[in-house]
């Protein structure tokens, strides 16, 4: 008995055959649709509009666009020059400027609007800050604010101040003054809509200090000139003006020192006994005759007032012994006299009238780039100012006039003198 396979035999060639073809087949349309897919896409011309271009874009490949008419200008004009380009290449060129972009689903091309990125939210902190009792504003009070960056503000003239650029949240502000107590401004609320002012007012906190006491630098027992090793002193034009019954006259100041003598008629000086006409006078440098009115009347050497007032002089020498080789023809002591500047920044004038004489002064700059300076001294005798109203008044030869001009800079000085008259 056979089996029935060897009477109907089954042959499967045929169907694996058509299975192949038909796989074979679908394999074919893949590769054409991708190749008409990835097909090079020209588009050349001037004032496309990219409607047309989207238009060109569709006839040479299978894609289809879709884009929203409202909201993209499809009718602006461009020139485009595009051959054998990808799609993606196209379209980023379209694009371009135009603040869209684009996906691609299937054979489908979607235009979609691009989202600008969130602007970042801030807020400002304004303020003042006052006296609580007297309302008055505290300038430069520190103010500080308590967050991760911890930034502090000093208030204006006016006591205001500004934080800037703060984000939305809550904030707590310390502010501090020299003299009052701290304050802490807590839970300011910041939010976008809404700047915040705020105003704060301190309470004084005074506190002692400690007594500052200033003292000058001046060594009255060292000279001005650094050759003077001893038996010098410096004196200034103040402490002459200052001297009871002193006359603004040095030579006068000079006798309450040890070794000095003087003479209440007169303002001769004796050192150690020697004569007053063994005094030598020096004035910026220059050896000097006697520098004083009605000289030589009572005692050699002395006189009855000095030709040069404390206004004009600057700092002076007075030495009583041991003298440097540049001092010479002098055995009892020597005055050596400096003038002083006068003010290279502002104008100044002085009148002041007296038993002396009447004295008038000007000093100011000359020249701001070189430091250059004026002074100008004037004095006239008050006995021979009160003949020209009382002609009758028997007053003779007591008239005197006093004319003195120091002009230049720090480095070169000249100096116009004149006494007596």
């Amino acid at each position: 008995m056979r089996s029935r396979n060897n009477f109907f035999p089954v042959t499967k060639a045929p169907c694996i055959g058509l299975r192949i073809v038909h796989t074979a087949g679908i394999l074919l349309l893949l590769v054409a649709s991708t190749f008409g897919q990835d097909r090079g896409i020209t588009i050349e011309g001037d004032d496309l509009t990219l409607k047309e271009a989207f238009e060109q874009i569709e006839a040479q490949s299978s894609y289809t666009i879709a884009y929203n008419m409202s909201r993209l200008d499809s009718t602006q004009k461009r020139s485009f020059l595009l051959r054998n380009a990808g799609i993606d290449e196209v379209l980023r060129e379209l694009l371009q400027g135009t603040g869209w972009s684009y996906y691609i689903e299937e054979n489908h091309i979607i235009m979609v609007q691009k989202k600008e990125p969130a602007k970042k939210v801030t807020q400002r902190i304004r303020g003042r800050v006052y006296d609580k009792q007297t309302r008055l504003p505290l300038p430069f009070a520190a103010v500080r604010i308590r967050n991760e960056r911890a930034e502090s503000v000093l208030t204006d003239e006016e006591g205001f101040f500004e934080f800037t650029g703060l984000p939305p949240g809550r904030y707590d502000l310390r502010v501090s003054c020299l003299g009052y107590e701290s304050f802490l401004y807590n839970e300011i609320i910041l939010i976008s809509g809404n700047m915040p002012f705020v105003e704060i007012g301190l309470i004084e906190n005074p506190f002692p200090l400690d007594e500052v006491v200033i003292t000058s630098p001046t060594r009255k027992e060292q000279p001005f000139n650094p050759m003077i090793l001893a038996g010098g002193r410096m004196i200034s034009a103040e402490e002459s003006s200052r001297f009871a019954g002193g006359f603004d006259d040095p030579a006068r100041l000079v006798t309450s020192l040890a070794g000095v003598e003087g003479s209440v008629g007169d303002n001769s000086v004796i050192i150690h006994g020697y004569a007053p006409h063994l005094l030598g006078w020096r004035l910026e440098g220059m050896e000097i005759a006697n520098p004083n009115h009605f000289a030589d009347l009572t005692t050699m050497g002395g006189g009855i007032f000095s030709a040069l007032s404390s206004e004009v002089l600057g700092s002076l020498d007075f030495l009583t012994g041991a003298y440097p080789a540049e001092y010479g023809n002098a055995l009892s002591g020597i005055f050596d006299m400096q003038l002083r500047q006068g003010n290279n920044l502002h104008h100044q004038y002085s009148i002041e009238a007296g038993i002396i004489g009447v004295n008038v002064a000007a000093e100011g700059p000359l020249s701001e780039k070189k430091e250059a300076s004026y002074l100008f001294h004037y004095r006239n005798a008050t006995f021979a100012l009160i003949k020209n109203f009382i002609p009758d008044m028997e007053i003779n030869n007591f008239g005197y006039q006093d004319p003195l001009l120091n002009s230049g800079s720090l480095t070169k000085r000249e100096t116009l003198y004149r006494c007596g008259e």
